[in-house]
C-alpha cells in the first residue's frame, strides 16, 4: 500500500558557490584599491590635489568610526532588525570571512576560523609588499620606489584598521556563562568551551597577535617622542616613513593619541 507521496528530489549544490565567487572577486578589488592608497600615501603632500586628500582623510575617518561603531554590536543591547541588518554588513571591516558563508561549501572549526582571522596582519602586510613590487616595476613615480614608501602604507594600514584587528586578537579573552552551570564560551564562539584545549590554543595565537599589536603601539609612541628632534635635524627619511603618524594632524602627538584611543576602544 502507498502512502501517496512523491519522493522529494534533490537538487545537486553548484561546484562554485557564489559567495565563493565573491569572495575572490574581494581579493581582486583590495588588491586594485591597495595600489591606488600606495600611491596616494607615498607622493609628496604638494603633489596631491587638495581633494584627493581630503577624500582620503574622510575615507580613513569614516573607516575608525564604523570600527568604533562595531564594538557597540557586542554590548547587551536589543538591537532592531534594521541595527542587526547594519552590523552584519559591517563584518566586512571585521575582517570576518563567515559572511560569505563560506561553511556551506566546507565546514571549518573555530580554531582554524579565528587564526584565519588572525593572518590578516601577515596577508595586509603580504598585499602591501606585492602591491609595492608590482607598482616599483610598472610606473615611472618615484615615490613609490624604496622601502620608505612602503614603511609608510604599512603604518597607515596598520592605524586604519588598528580597531578591528585589536577586536580579532582579543576574542580569546572574552568568555561568558554557559547555560550549563561551571562552564563558559567565547563570545564570538559559542561552540568553544572556556578552558578547553580548543580555547588554550587560541589563547595563545591571540595573545602573541595581541602583543604585536602593543608593539606597533609602544614605537609610534616612541616615533612621537622622537619627532621633534629628527625635523630639527632635517631627517626627511624618517619623516617621509611616518607620513602616516603625522601629516594627518596640526599637532604632531595626536597621532599616537588616537592610536591609544582606538586600543582602548577595541578592549571595550
Amino acid at each position: 500500500m502507498t502512502s501517496g507521496h512523491r519522493p522529494i528530489a534533490l537538487r545537486q549544490a553548484p561546484l562554485v558557490a557564489p559567495d565563493t565567487v565573491t569572495f575572490v572577486a574581494l581579493l581582486v578589488g583590495v588588491f586594485v584599491l591597495t595600489c591606488v592608497l600606495h600611491i596616494t600615501v607615498s607622493l609628496p603632500l604638494p603633489n596631491v590635489k587638495h581633494s584627493t586628500l581630503l577624500t582620503t582623510s574622510v575615507i580613513g575617518i569614516l573607516c575608525t568610526l564604523l570600527q568604533a561603531f562595531s564594538v557597540v554590536e557586542h554590548m547587551e543591547i536589543h538591537w532592531s532588525p534594521f541595527m542587526r541588518a547594519i552590523f552584519e554588513r559591517m563584518k566586512i571591516l571585521m575582517f570576518d570571512p563567515r559572511i560569505f558563508r563560506m561553511g556551506c561549501v566546507v565546514r571549518t572549526p573555530p580554531v582554524i576560523l579565528f587564526a584565519a582571522r588572525v593572518c590578516i596582519i601577515p596577508i595586509v602586510f603580504a598585499y602591501v609588499c606585492l602591491a609595492h613590487v608590482v607598482l616599483g616595476q610598472t610606473i615611472e613615480i618615484a615615490a613609490v620606489r624604496g622601502v620608505v614608501p612602503l614603511y609608510n602604507t604599512l603604518g597607515t594600514v596598520f592605524l586604519t584598521f588598528f580597531i578591528s584587528v585589536a577586536r580579532i586578537t582579543v576574542a580569546p579573552f572574552e568568555c561568558y556563562d554557559h547555560p550549563t552551570p561551571g562552564l563558559a564560551s567565547l563570545a564570538p564562539y559559542p561552540t568553544v568551551i572556556c578552558s578547553s584545549d580548543e580555547h588554550a590554543l587560541m589563547f595563545k595565537i591571540g595573545a602573541a597577535a595581541t602583543a604585536v599589536l602593543v608593539l606597533f603601539l609602544a614605537y609610534c609612541v616612541h616615533a612621537t617622542r622622537r619627532y621633534q628632534v629628527q625635523v630639527a635635524v632635517g631627517n626627511s627619511r624618517f619623516i617621509q616613513s611616518h607620513k602616516f603618524l603625522f601629516s594627518r594632524f596640526s599637532v604632531h602627538w595626536y597621532g599616537a593619541l588616537l592610536l591609544a584611543r582606538n586600543f582602548s576602544v577595541a578592549m571595550t
